[in-house]
């Protein structure tokens, strides 16, 4: 039986679900993918067993069938496939898959001995791919880069215990949470690497997705593309008791000036200790880093600043990442004493906000 995918399609489906293929793994069938023909669609699926992902493709076929074909030796052909159509087809234990002058035989495994994608079942939420992408995008940055002392700060936390979905990332040194319109009263944590691609190729393939939280493990789904992570052990940490009720000193600073200095600013930092020192007085902000036998740096500009003035120093680049999870003009910074952490919030907009700790002046 043989059934014809455009390339650019099949491209697009096996780039998504590739990213669920380990790379290393003791059980060999996950080197392979899972393709299954029926009701006019070619449905490929991908698992390294912590999440998996099932894309569909229509065809013109009325026939069914499912193998399972080795992912990297499939993926490499159709991107180098001559002809813009790719045609399968599948022989006893063997997949044909050709295009235009080209044509490459691969042995298959059982689709039987594949692991089962299994429907997450609960209560249903949407929500727009456009906004899912974006709280996952605004906060993905400040989770934990491999600290694997508490492995829930390696994942965003989707946490519905007031009512509404604020998304949520921390590694303990910097925090950020985007709130979101959706309504749920459940709560996850998901791993950020995984989340992060599922929500980028949610938002190709569809304006609404549909969750669900299940027993351990949490659902995405749109037209095109089925998803199930397994959410990440742990308790994650109360951030809402941490971040401050009230400061002392409000500042708000035009937040891509602020960008540039921290950037201009990290020359120097970022080979030392990777601090900034902030001053806020007089109506002015001075960022500067030193280090020493190299030299420093300072740079003034002027700032709308109420309350005391304070000196506060930070990691740059955790300044940064808070910084980068909102779109607004100016940034507004709220701070206590070079003690506390530092506030950090659009300064004309709600849903959004970030934490970093000081570092010693």
């Amino acid at each position: 039986m043989e059934i014809i995918v455009a390339k650019e399609d099949l491209i697009q489906a096996l780039e998504a679900v590739l990213k669920h293929v380990p790379k290393k793994t003791t059980q060999p069938i996950l080197y392979n993918i899972l393709l299954e023909v029926g009701d006019g669609t070619l449905k490929i699926t991908g698992t390294d067993m912590r999440s998996a992902l099932s894309y569909k493709i229509a065809v013109q076929s009325s026939e069914s069938f499912a193998t399972t074909v080795p992912a990297k030796y499939f993926a490499e052909f159709v991107k180098k496939a001559p002809a813009s159509d790719v045609a399968l087809d599948f022989v006893k234990n063997h997949l044909l898959v050709s295009s235009g002058t080209a044509s490459l035989k691969l042995s298959t495994m059982a689709p039987s001995e594949y692991p089962t994608l299994e429907v997450v079942e609960g209560t249903t939420f949407s929500i727009s791919t456009g906004k899912l992408k974006e709280a996952v995008d605004a906060v993905k940055k400040n989770v934990s880069k491999g600290e694997l002392r508490n492995p829930v700060l390696e994942g965003i936390y989707f946490d519905g215990t007031e009512g509404k979905l604020a998304l949520v990332a921390t590694d303990g040194h910097r925090l950020a949470a985007k709130y979101t319109d959706l309504e749920v009263t459940e709560s996850a944590c998901l791993p950020a690497d995984v989340i992060s691609d599922i929500t980028d190729t949610l938002a190709d393939t569809g304006d609404t997705a549909y969750i669900v939280f299940g027993e351990g493990e949490v659902g995405f789904e749109n037209e095109t593309v089925y998803a199930v992570v397994r959410t990440l052990e742990g308790q994650f940490p109360a951030w809402r008791s941490v971040i401050p009720k009230t400061v002392e000193t409000k500042v708000v600073a035009p937040k891509a000036l602020f960008e540039q200095i921290l950037d201009r600013a990290s020359m120097l930092s970022k080979t030392y200790d990777d601090a900034v020192r902030l001053a806020f007085d007089d109506g002015a902000m001075t960022v500067s880093a030193d280090v020493p036998d190299l030299g420093s740096y300072a740079e003034t500009v002027p700032v709308e600043k109420e309350g005391p003035d304070l000196k506060i120093a930070c990691n740059y680049a955790y300044l940064q990442d808070v910084l980068s999870g909102f779109k607004d003009e100016s940034v507004f910074i709220g701070l206590t004493s070079s003690l506390h952490p530092i506030l950090v919030k659009p300064a004309s907009e709600e849903g959004y906000i970030g934490l970093v700790m000081p570092m010693k002046l």
